[in-house]
């Protein structure tokens, strides 16, 4: 039998961790969609573009336009990767192929047995977990354990007259912090722990239900993390979710929720961890109305050009909507549109490639008593898209914890 650790030498309970330190959280790299394809390039600016139009008066004048660089502080361009190569098919085949020969080399079906003279050996089972606790202790601690007690809860009795409760697959460590906190052993209780453990705590407290024994414990352990918090959609975003959720942590669950909702190229994962369906549903759905919403607004921007319902010269209008299609195409955003649930677009880089897109500026020439003059023409993307990116990024806020306490 394997050896009990004694947490109250009184108690009259038998902790049986079954399957010790299973799989946590697994997070494995998407393979279901390709991600938006902006990548940051350098550009030249395009050779100036001359046309020139009658004057009412006769007298022609010239205009010209060139492409706006976005700020480089600001925005980048971005432009799709050269597909690959297809692989060449000229790959012939014999006709007259003797369906009837025997295949060579191939070994009888006596020859295919198994070689039995090989050792196999069989995983072995991981020893169980055995903590002596008190009843009395995880009654005050736990609503799980409560409610456990109250009810026919005796499993089974040991020969020395304990009796049994079984749990599995949780992380050995983390049950046995989580033990000693309930049991008042705080002085063998970390006050520096990773990202890792406090996520395995959270879940050991989401399930036991025993948040306020530990509540000094956690606010220690997040103030000590706190600057820890991940910019990017990662596992360690997710575990922050699930932190903040369990701990009632408004600041952190706000930021993760912000992070995740900017970052995602997908719907979120939870890994299996306790974090309500309903935030996850609330994220998802802000990252999908935000996303859609710029994708809109530039398809909108585009029929308006092609309806000429945009109050600009003909030439303006052309220029515009020749520029407009060329770049929202090099962003992946024209032809096919799209479409929810946007795999592989994160709002993040939607954004950051919209505010990228490049506006051409028209110059017009003229003759003046005083020489040739250069005027510039009010004729340009930017007012119009913008604001687009603006709006969307003035709404974006991470999620209120309030909003989904009961």
């Amino acid at each position: 039998m394997e050896e009990t650790l004694c947490l109250d030498p009184d108690g009259d309970v038998i902790l049986i961790l079954r399957n010790p330190n299973a799989t946590f959280a697994a997070w494995e790299e998407r393979q279901d969609y390709m991600p938006l394809p902006l990548v940051p390039v350098r550009r030249e600016s395009p050779s100036p573009v001359e046309t020139s139009y009658k004057k009412s008066k006769g007298k022609k004048a010239k205009s010209m336009f060139t492409f706006a660089e976005p700020e480089p502080d600001i925005v980048e361009a971005f432009e799709i990767p050269e597909p690959q190569a297809e692989a060449s098919e000229a790959v012939e085949f014999q006709a007259d192929l003797d369906h009837d020969r025997e295949p060579a080399n191939v070994e009888s079906p006596e020859a295919l047995e198994l070689d039995t003279s090989i050792d196999y050996v069989q995983p072995s089972r991981k020893a169980d977990v055995r903590l002596q606790v008190s009843s009395r202790h995880l009654i005050l601690a736990s609503t799980y354990f409560k409610r456990m007690f109250r009810n026919d809860w005796k499993e089974t009795c040991s020969a020395d007259g304990l009796f049994e409760i079984f749990t599995e697959n949780w992380d050995s460590d983390a049950l046995l912090i989580l033990m000693n906190i309930i049991h008042g052993h705080t002085q063998n209780v970390k006050r520096t722990i990773s990202l890792e453990m406090l996520a395995k705590l959270a879940v050991l407290v989401d399930y036991y239900q025993c948040a306020e024994v530990v509540e000094i414990f956690s606010e220690i352990w997040i103030n000590q993390l706190n600057t820890n918090l991940h910019a990017t959609y990662s596992r360690d975003l997710i575990l922050w979710i699930c932190i903040s959720w369990v701990f009632r942590q408004p600041y952190q669950f706000k930021a993760a929720t912000y992070t995740a909702l900017k970052q995602s190229q997908g719907p979120i994962r939870t890994l299996g961890l306790p974090i309500p369906e309903i935030i996850v549903e609330k994220i998802n759905q802000e990252r999908l109305q935000s996303i859609d919403q710029i994708i809109s607004a530039l398809h909108k921007l585009l029929d308006d050009f092609y309806e000429r319902r945009k109050l600009y010269s003909f030439e303006c209008n052309s220029i515009l909507l020749g520029a407009l299609t060329t770049e929202m195409r090099a962003r992946g955003l024209f032809s096919p549109r799209p479409t929810i649930p946007f795999l592989g677009f994160s709002l993040a880089t939607t954004m950051a490639s919209v505010r990228g897109i490049r506006s051409p500026r028209w110059h017009m020439k003229r003759n003046s008593p005083f020489g040739p003059e250069v005027d510039a023409i009010d004729c340009s993307l930017e007012p119009l898209i913008y604001p687009i990116v603006d709006g969307v990024e003035k709404s974006m806020n991470g999620l209120a914890l309030e909003d989904f306490l009961g």
